[in-house]
């Protein structure tokens, strides 16, 4: 059984993390690694600091192993912005109610990160050498640009690595891959005239719903990929006109398109600018698009099987999707060093609806899961570096099963 001290420790580091804003924009994750550092520093683990600017930082460690060439626990230290006034708890104040721990970053993903420093600690402490290297990765910048894993990738810090467990929450299920993320910005441009004379000008507003109803329409009609689910669409960002008496002259659209294979990239990149001319053309305004960021689906394989053989063994749950439905640091480091990634089955997501309480909804991390959580990562650990390269140990701090012996 997962030992107190392993659960007490990464409950502790997830709510130390979490007193530390890093919300991103514009995220200044530099603060937040430091206390990261400090946390490995306590248990003689040695870090370097990764600059992406002044503040902005990520932090890679290492548990040294007999070999090099191991296995990178990774997780991000930057969270989404919020409105704190929309919190029932200050959200840079963890507090426990209930079996949950709320905060902002809670389960996305500070409790991930809590939990990787809590098992490297615990390795060290207690004499523990894996057979090779466990790497450990927090990076800055992931809910933007994933540019800190770029950094880190590029660093030459992780080269040797072999795999890349990414510990998201994924609702108690375990992955070989995730989805591609595909962001776009489109624009309508039409003509400015007075309210009360709409009919002299040309509204920007009225094409851009036209068209991001016809596309919403087109994304649901594309065909479901086998063991990668649906391609989905959300428009997270609409504006246009400047006061309520003008006609507005102009009106931008940003979406999130998280695709499940590559044609349907292309099919969506295409259909997008075919709705959009077409629009633009029977109500003589102009029209725009531009690929704000795109990064492919991370699938392989060797992921899927290894994801596959890890559910099996240790009774851990497979969607019917073999990859996630989000997209992570894997984007920016798996391209960069062919690696294998791995989300294991973490609690909490999806997150409960919104709206029923805005410091539990997708950020609040049931206390009881953070235990389930704490055990399954040592599993996935027990099983990556221990057990498969040849050293097994049997130390309470981690679970038993049939690969004999702990996101």
């Amino acid at each position: 059984m997962v030992t107190n001290s392993l659960f007490d420790r990464a409950l502790e580091a997830a709510q130390t993390l979490i007193r530390v804003p890093s919300f991103n924009p514009p995220g200044r994750e530099r603060a937040v690694a430091e206390v990261a550092r400090d946390l490995l520093s306590r248990s003689g683990i040695s870090s370097r600091l990764l600059l992406l600017d002044e503040d902005r930082a990520s932090v890679v460690a290492r548990v040294e192993g007999a070999r090099s060439g191991g296995l990178i626990l990774c997780g991000h230290l930057d969270t989404v912005a919020t409105d704190p006034a929309k919190w029932r708890t200050p959200p840079f104040t963890p507090s426990l109610a209930d079996g949950r721990l709320y905060g902002l970053g809670a389960a996305d993903m500070k409790a991930g990160v809590g939990l990787i420093l809590a098992l490297a600690a615990e390795l060290v402490e207690r004499g523990v050498r894996p057979a090779t290297d466990l790497i450990l990765v927090l990076t800055a910048d992931e809910e933007e640009g994933y540019r800190g894993a770029a950094q880190v990738a590029e660093s030459g810090e992780i080269a040797d690595a072999r795999e890349l467990l990414i510990l998201e929450p994924t609702g108690c299920f375990v992955y070989g891959g995730q989805k591609g993320e595909l962001w776009l910005e489109v624009a309508f441009t039409g003509e400015e005239a007075h309210g009360s004379v709409p009919q002299t000008g040309r509204s920007a507003i009225a094409p851009a719903i036209r068209f991001v109803q016809a596309v919403e329409r087109a994304v649901a009609a594309l065909p479901p990929v086998p063991d990668s689910g649906r391609t989905t669409l959300n428009v997270g960002q609409f504006t246009g006109g400047r006061q309520v008496n003008i006609v507005p002259d102009r009106a931008v659209v940003r979406m999130d398109i998280r695709v499940a294979c590559e044609e349907h990239t292309s099919s969506v990149l295409r259909t997008t600018g075919e709705v959009g001319r077409e629009v633009a053309s029977e109500t003589e305004t102009q029209f725009e698009m531009s690929t704000v960021s795109y990064h492919p689906p991370v699938r392989n394989p060797e992921g899927v099987d290894l994801a596959r053989r890890m559910a099996e063994s240790s009774g851990m749950r497979r969607g019917a999707e073999h990859i996630c439905p989000y997209s992570t640091d894997a984007v920016s480091i798996v391209p960069a060093l062919k690696l294998q990634v791995i989300h294991p089955q973490l609690d909490d997501w999806p997150p409960p609806v919104p709206g029923n309480a805005p410091n539990i909804s997708y950020h609040g991390l049931f206390v009881a899961g953070l235990a389930n959580t704490v055990a399954q990562g040592a599993e996935i650990l027990l099983y990556r570096v221990l057990d498969e390269y040849g050293h097994c140990y049997s130390y309470s701090l981690y679970l038993t099963f049939s690969f004999s012996l702990e996101h």
